[in-house]
């Protein structure tokens, strides 16, 4: 792979943190279920560990979309 689109560890930790803001906010509200949380967790880092460190137009992990059901889902049953 060439220099020119390898990018450093820090930026690619900020793009990461950037792009997946929702998934951060989900696994770490108190008001969810742990063991919830605790499986999106593993899952990003699966994720995460897989990545390449290439430049890429997002760095939003797939999970993210998961997670973001799973809230709506649980907040439709809590209202009942």
């Amino acid at each position: 792979m060439s220099e020119e689109k390898q990018i450093t560890s820090a930026e690619f930790g900020r793009r990461l943190i950037e792009d997946n803001r929702e998934l951060i906010r989900i696994i770490g509200t108190a008001l969810y279920p742990a063991i919830e949380q605790l499986k999106l967790y593993q899952e990003a880092r699966k994720e995460i560990r897989s990545m390449k460190l290439e430049k890429r137009t997002s760095y939003e992990l797939k999970v993210q979309d998961t997670a973001i059901a799973w809230e709506k889902e649980y907040l439709s049953r809590k209202n009942f």
